[in-house]
């Protein structure tokens, strides 16, 4: 597990600290968690069986990073959110929400941390589409709706009133820096009240090639 800090910006407001897996290279590549392109299922025809091992791959170990990225935390409630897909949750079979499902079902194994932990995975949701960053407006997976903005996690999500007060440990596939889709998404549970976010994510790319898709 690696650390690192992602910078405040025009998005975010503060430095936030953040921990990620793995490199994602790019798709194909020797060592690339080729995993979450699966768990992504964009256009919803990868067989099952693929999705439940893209599953079991990402919650490999993961109860064991979380637990260390827990023991930095000196808040003792934290509540565990995750990062919406970029399209309405409506929109989605659920053969397609695997990666949050996976976060959850991971929570359970993680209690003994010492904290007081809440599954908060429904805490974020999408209620309006926005466009996945990965792939462009023309192509079939890209569909309408916003690229990135400041605000557009506000303008396209609903959040839990839960939040406030609360220390979040917020979790993605994959985090692409100058994207902003995670500072804009960690700006918004700061600005309806959480006492702090601390981020996580599989993989991080390599370079500003790769984009978040979601």
């Amino acid at each position: 597990m690696n650390q690192y800090t992602i910078v405040k910006n025009e998005y975010l407001s503060k430095d936030i600290k953040a921990f990620y897996r793995c490199v994602y290279q790019g798709y194909g590549k020797v060592g690339n968690p080729d995993y979450i392109n699966y768990l992504k299922n964009t256009f919803n025809n990868a067989p099952r069986y693929k999705i439940e091992a893209a599953k079991n791959s990402v919650k490999s170990n993961l109860a064991d990073e979380l637990f260390n990225v827990l023991s930095t935390i000196s808040d003792t409630e934290v509540a565990i959110c995750v990062i919406p897909r970029s399209k309405a949750i409506n929109t989605y079979s659920t053969l397609q929400l695997g990666f949050s499902e996976s976060i959850k079902e991971v929570v359970p194994r993680i209690q003994g941390s010492g904290k007081n932990l809440i599954d908060g995975t429904g805490y974020i949701v999408r209620h309006t589409d926005t466009c996945t960053t990965h792939l462009s407006r023309s192509s079939k997976g890209g569909g309408g709706g916003s690229m990135p903005y400041i605000g557009i996690t506000k303008d396209t999500c609903t959040i839990s009133e839960k939040v406030k007060g609360k220390h979040i440990l917020l979790i993605d596939d994959i985090y692409t820096k100058n994207i902003n889709v995670d500072e804009d998404a960690i700006q918004c549970l700061l600005d309806h009240g959480a006492k702090d976010v601390t981020f996580f994510s599989i993989a991080r790319t390599a370079h500003r090639s790769f984009y978040n898709g979601r």
